[in-house]
């Protein structure tokens, strides 16, 4: 069973049926869903994320993670409503225009750091409190590994995401320069307060105290920040774009914002709907080039629809669209030499 399956799904206008009977399996594996313009794609995208306009019908079952969805609840699940909103922690969704998603009054540091800072406040404390039982021997028995044996490092700490997660950043950065050491260990000694760590281990009692509260948010967000810009690392954005908004940025920098911000909740599976359309060619290569990353780094799955077909090079699994129906589907080298007619044109530039 995987993390997300369809199960006979299908989607009406009136009686116009725009998917049919589509049956899916998603894992933390990368998916693709490839088919010409107005083949099915992003109507099964939206179908999944729950993204269909009301006047749109949905039949059949899918199943994300825990939840069964349905006819029946299928407009709850559209609204969020109930335990629909708990759904954001299994999957995010990257539009083809990330305008439609991105904030245009607001920085791109403050679009990645808001979903964990509001969805995952445990884990920015977490990531504090480890920093704080580490001695200065320790910080610099982990500088020194991060310098001669980063795989035993990451061993050492692979029960430890917290700490893993603020050291293993450094690593994940192409273009990094300085020394590892110094920065590793620069970065493991920042510690707030002896107080203020005392409340944070009891959180949950202090949060309540309104003037307390605000002091150990501030040092929540400012944790939020420096995550934030770690999964900026992973994409090689400069820390000078962070401080821009959108509308200064490029459309390959706004799809890797959105990345990043998508990655910040833990889902366990992203949705990307024609993730390089409207890109220029550099811009392709980089979004391309994140989406291994996320492949190689994290332990979730990719859901992309798209009609460009070189995709199928960074995929585990391909499904072919066409009239609202998967015609063909295979590995992505069985997919290269399928004898369907239909897939064979839509190859056929490879």
């Amino acid at each position: 069973m995987g993390i997300i399956t369809l199960k006979k799904v299908s989607v009406y206008y009136n009686e116009k049926q725009l998917l049919k009977n589509i049956n899916l399996e998603i894992n933390n594996d990368v998916v693709l869903i490839l088919g010409k313009n107005g083949a099915g794609k992003t109507t099964l995208a939206n179908a999944i994320t729950g993204f269909l306009p009301n006047y749109l019908r949905f039949e059949g079952e899918m199943k994300i993670g825990e939840f069964l969805i349905n006819a029946q609840n299928y407009n709850k699940y559209r609204e969020r409503k109930g335990n629909f909103k708990e759904i954001s922690k299994i999957l995010s969704y990257v539009p083809q225009e990330p305008a439609e998603i991105l904030d245009p009054t607001f920085k791109a540091i403050d679009q990645i750091y808001e979903p964990v800072y509001y969805s995952n406040k445990s884990y920015l404390i977490s990531r504090i409190l480890e920093r704080a039982k580490l001695t200065r021997a320790r910080i610099e028995e982990i500088a020194q590994l991060a310098l001669k044996d980063r795989d035993r490092l990451v061993m050492m700490l692979s029960n430890n995401r917290p700490l893993l997660d603020q050291i293993y950043s450094v690593f994940r950065y192409e273009g990094f320069e300085g020394d590892i050491a110094d920065i590793i260990s620069n970065k493991l000694s920042k510690k707030p307060k002896n107080y203020i760590l005392n409340f944070l281990k009891n959180y949950k009692i202090y949060s309540k105290i309104p003037i307390i509260s605000s002091i150990l948010n501030n040092e929540i967000k400012k944790e939020a920040i420096e995550y934030a810009k770690e999964l900026a690392l992973i994409f090689n954005i400069k820390e000078e774009f962070l401080e821009k908004y959108p509308s200064q940025l490029s459309g390959g920098l706004r799809q890797l914002i959105l990345l990043a911000a998508s990655l910040a909740g833990w889902p366990k599976i992203i949705i990307l709907d024609e993730p390089t359309s409207n890109l220029d060619s550099v811009a392709q290569f980089n979004l391309v080039n994140a989406l291994i990353r996320i492949k190689k780094l994290f332990n979730m799955g990719l859901l992309i629809v798209s009609h460009d077909a070189p995709l199928i090079d960074i995929a585990d699994r391909v499904y072919i669209i066409n009239n609202g129906e998967i015609v063909d589907s295979g590995d992505s080298k069985s997919i290269k030499k399928s004898t369907n007619e239909y897939t064979k044109k839509l190859l056929s530039p490879i």
